[in-house]
């Protein structure tokens, strides 16, 4: 009978503990921005000398906030559904290469959630806002806010192109 029980809270940690990985993702939760966001636009600002943040405006056109500072180039944002997050593409150096990859920004500062030599643009999230769409290198994949479960679904992978998860 102990055996059995020692075995039953095992697989219960063992579940526990899936669960909470898969929900931390690669870069874990990326928290939501406080206050409403409604009536609010993001949008890029580049500037003279080539330097882009993200913003967010009230429709009226009050309440300026930026919500970057680092200048690097960025484009194309995107609200979650439920406002509290915004996903974007950003130019990433490594190794003398550039890409633009996504990230997501919510309260705090923005987390990469996506890597690799190809650029990812064009982001939009699922309407439950459990994935952001993107297209790379001719093709649209899927990624958790978190950088987690990264899959491309369209074309379908076939047998002899597999995803090799830089995507």
């Amino acid at each position: 009978m102990g055996k059995y029980l020692l075995l039953a809270a095992f697989l219960a940690l063992f579940a526990g503990w899936l669960y909470w990985k898969n929900s931390y993702g690669a870069i874990g939760r990326v928290a939501k921005l406080e206050g409403s966001t409604a009536g609010y636009i993001a949008f890029i600002r580049t500037d003279d000398s080539g330097a882009s943040n993200l913003y967010i405006v009230k429709s009226d056109g009050t309440d300026l906030k930026a919500l970057t500072s680092d200048d690097t180039p960025k484009r194309t944002p995107c609200w979650s559904p439920d406002g509290t997050r915004v996903c974007y593409a950003q130019e990433s150096r490594t190794e003398g290469s550039a890409s633009y990859q996504l990230f997501v920004l919510g309260k705090g500062s923005p987390k990469q959630a996506t890597y690799g030599s190809l650029s990812k643009d064009m982001p939009q999230w699922r309407p439950d806002g459990r994935q952001i769409a993107f297209l790379t290198g001719g093709a649209i994949k899927v990624v958790s806010p978190n950088g987690a479960d990264l899959e491309q679904v369209y074309p379908r992978p076939s047998k002899g192109n597999a995803p090799d998860n830089e995507g």
